[in-house]
């Protein structure tokens, strides 16, 4: 990479899914602000066209954040509530050359990472009328299959902390929920061992079995959707981002994309 660069719209994108991804790591491990760095480091890398410390990066980031009211002013009108962006980053970049961090630091080190992804994030975000699904969706779905056992969806569900996770079954999308799971273990405490380890598709076949509603078409979406189009559907269940299959396929199921909810857009 020769010479420093402005970050173009693809570029925004990546990095801000780099970012949610580190954020919900750091949030997933009490000491986990390591991830967040990592990201700074590859985004100042990209913008400044040679691999510097942390520190050298700072002005190329802050850049960036500026284009968030989070950087800077939020925390100048509420101090109590926000910390600036140049604040925030110091601290990260000093914990980045010390050798320990643990306990109650490694824990308030962790929290600031995350406020600082926060902040990078919203700059990052597409602000356009013109802005569409795919610019703010998440990718990579986690879902489950109708020969899964129910076992494997309560992981997920509880490894990600999902309140939903999609399934194909019976050539279209359904919605697994949290409380469906829940309902379908604990209404018969002697029977749940035993369904656990039942398939999805064995455990909705039952009388009172595992609740599981097809996907109305209106939460189903193609990437192109303009996002003021979805705005109203937002308040329910998340929306299937859906890559319809092509005329000389028409074997291929739609492809699940992405999944999009409220705290994507937020």
């Amino acid at each position: 990479m020769a010479g420093e660069e402005v970050l173009e719209e693809k570029q925004k994108q990546f990095y801000r899914d780099q970012l949610r991804s580190a954020r919900a790591a750091a949030l997933a491990d009490a000491e986990g602000f390591l991830a967040v760095i990592h990201t700074l480091e590859l985004m100042g890398q990209q913008m400044k066209g040679k691999v510097l410390n942390l520190g050298r990066y700072k002005n190329k980031l802050t850049c960036v954040a500026d284009d968030s009211p989070l950087c800077d002013e939020t925390a100048s009108k509420y101090p109590a509530y926000h910390t600036t962006f140049s604040a925030l980053y110091d601290e990260l970049r000093r914990a980045r050359n010390d050798a320990v961090h643990q306990g109650a630091y490694a824990r308030i080190l962790t929290d600031h990472a995350v406020d600082l992804a926060i902040i990078l994030e919203d700059a990052l975000m597409p602000n356009s009328e013109c802005s569409k699904v795919s610019q703010f969706m998440v990718r990579d779905v986690v879902k489950a299959e109708w020969w899964h056992p129910v076992s494997y969806a309560r992981q997920q569900i509880l490894k990600h902390g999902f309140s939903y996770i999609p399934v194909w079954f019976e050539n279209e999308w359904r919605m697994l929920s949290e409380y469906s799971v829940a309902k379908y273990l604990r209404a018969s405490p002697d029977k749940r061992n035993d369904r656990l380890v039942k398939t999805i598709e064995d455990a909705e076949a039952e009388k009172d079995g595992l609740d599981l509603p097809t996907v109305e078409k209106k939460y189903i979406v193609p990437p192109g959707k303009p996002i003021s189009c979805i705005l109203d559907r937002l308040d329910a269940s998340p929306i299937l981002v859906v890559a319809p299959k092509r005329e000389n396929e028409p074997e291929r199921k739609d492809e699940l994309v992405g999944i999009l909810t409220a705290a994507d857009i937020l």
